[in-house]
């Protein structure tokens, strides 16, 4: 059993791409924590949330997994204690997304998620990078960067200051959006 399964003691599933594990309880991020991380020793991404988020479930509980969901406030604060990063202190106090946990990604990585050629729009979302409006905008500019800007939303968490920084750096970015509103 995954040693994060027999620390927490509350349901454990199979995820839905059968991957990796989902575990459902009741708890809370301890303050000054990230919600997701990369160093774990199986090489493996966590992510953690406390609130506002819609998943999947399988139903496909782990044999060793409690068939319900427990609150489990020290055993959560524990398990993230040991799991997940810390964060950076001089982005302390600063809020994550408005829509959704913030981003651990680079502005870099976040934009190279976006363009990604094997993700099911990384084409259509490059040629739009480089300043393309595909037909199906029918010439609608703003229509266009409404798309690239929701999917660079998505990649950085709803953190909408990093999504401005990477929009930014796109050639679909115009004098435009220096306009007083």
């Amino acid at each position: 059993m995954p040693e994060a399964v027999e620390r927490v003691g509350t349901y454990a599933e199979v995820s839905p791409s059968k991957t990796g594990v989902k575990i459902i309880g009741r708890g809370k991020i301890p303050e000054g924590l990230k919600n997701r991380t990369r160093k774990y020793e199986v090489r493996r991404e966590i992510e953690v949330y406390d609130s506002g988020r819609y998943f999947t479930v399988t139903g496909e509980k782990l044999p060793e997994a409690p068939a319900t969901v427990q609150n489990m406030p020290k055993e959560f604060e524990d398990f993230c204690r040991k799991f997940l990063d810390e964060r950076n202190p001089a982005m302390s106090g600063r809020p994550t997304g408005v829509y959704g946990p913030g981003s651990t990604l680079s502005d870099d990585e976040a934009k190279g998620r976006v363009l990604d050629p094997n993700s099911e729009r990384g084409d259509e979302l490059r040629r739009m990078w480089e300043g393309e409006i595909p037909d199906k905008f029918a010439g609608d500019d703003s229509r266009a960067d409404q798309s690239l800007v929701n999917a660079i939303v998505f990649y950085t968490g709803g953190d909408l200051d990093q999504a401005d920084r990477v929009f930014r750096k796109s050639d679909l970015y115009r004098e435009k959006w220096e306009r007083e509103v």
